[in-house]
């Protein structure tokens, strides 16, 4: 990992909301990093030190009702949220950036890209944006929310930072991870943990997230972009029909595969991931300045 410097702690004003994030690097974000439903800014941390060796500033956001932002009870539908990453890109960045999104936050990208008022320089998605529930008969909207909804846990700090899903690589990954892992919850005065996003805005989301039509998106985008696919079979529908949607609708794209790995790429293969977005980067953004 390289050695940086700590990141500038943010706040952005879209209305009467805040948002909050993480700076990695000096001068306006060349990157805008969006995480994943139920996550937060800090599972970019690996990543964002990563750019920066690459002279690449990136902001690391927290969306609407996650992390250290503001939780509003409405505005969860894509419109809203393209809205917000409008505010914070016209707050943030000198340019167009490049936005990637990981898992949720770039379903999130790609709506902004075709539909967002502010033009960015191209799209990383990261294991994201490319699910389409529509497109299987079978899976009626109730039964993919239920497939997405979250179970109502809580458990001591310890075992959460323990969980199964992590397994013993949390120390191994980076001091940072933990930190991502704490920023997940909410730690009650006797230690308990319980998740941060409350499970009637996660329910929202996912709402939204069914109804939601890549493929569509992707017929109209115009926006340079590179999906980047876990490739273990870990989401709720089958990935590989999913990608050749993509390819069929959008044949332009760049793909790269990550074997081996499982869904949270920024998590457990953060250098990997920051040399392809680095590459893409020198790829697409001066072209979209010059």
């Amino acid at each position: 990992m390289i050695d940086v410097g700590p990141p500038v702690e943010q706040e952005f004003a879209v209305g009467a909301l805040r948002l909050r994030g993480r700076l990695w690097g000096d001068g306006p974000a060349d990157a805008v990093l969006l995480h994943g439903l139920a996550s937060n800014a800090r599972i970019w941390d690996g990543v964002a030190t990563e750019l920066a060796g690459y002279g690449i500033t990136s902001l690391a956001l927290d969306l609407r009702g996650h992390g250290r932002s503001d939780q509003p009870l409405e505005g969860y539908d894509f419109p809203t949220l393209a809205a917000d990453l409008d505010a914070v890109i016209s707050q943030a960045t000198s340019s167009p950036p490049l936005v990637v999104g990981h898992s949720w936050g770039a379903h999130v990208a790609l709506h902004h890209a075709v539909r967002g008022c502010r033009p960015v320089a191209g799209l990383v998605l990261v294991d994201g944006g490319y699910l389409d529930y529509r497109v299987v008969p079978e899976l009626r909207a109730a039964e993919a929310e239920a497939r997405l909804a979250p179970s109502k846990w809580e458990m001591p700090l310890e075992t959460w930072l323990e969980a199964a899903w992590l397994g013993t690589q949390v120390d191994s990954i980076g001091h940072w991870a933990r930190g991502f892992l704490e920023a997940s919850v909410v730690v009650d005065d006797g230690g308990v943990a319980r998740p941060r996003l409350p499970f009637e805005i996660h329910l929202l989301i996912a709402r939204e997230l069914v109804r939601q039509e890549p493929r569509a998106l992707f017929s109209e985008l115009t926006t340079p972009f590179r999906l980047c696919v876990a490739v273990r079979e870990d989401l709720p529908l089958p990935k590989a029909p999913a990608v050749e949607r993509v390819r069929s609708a959008a044949p332009t794209g760049l793909f790269c595969y990550h074997e081996g790995v499982s869904h949270d790429i920024p998590l457990f293969e953060p250098v990997r991931l920051a040399e392809e977005i680095a590459e893409f980067h020198r790829a697409t953004v001066p072209a979209s300045t010059s």
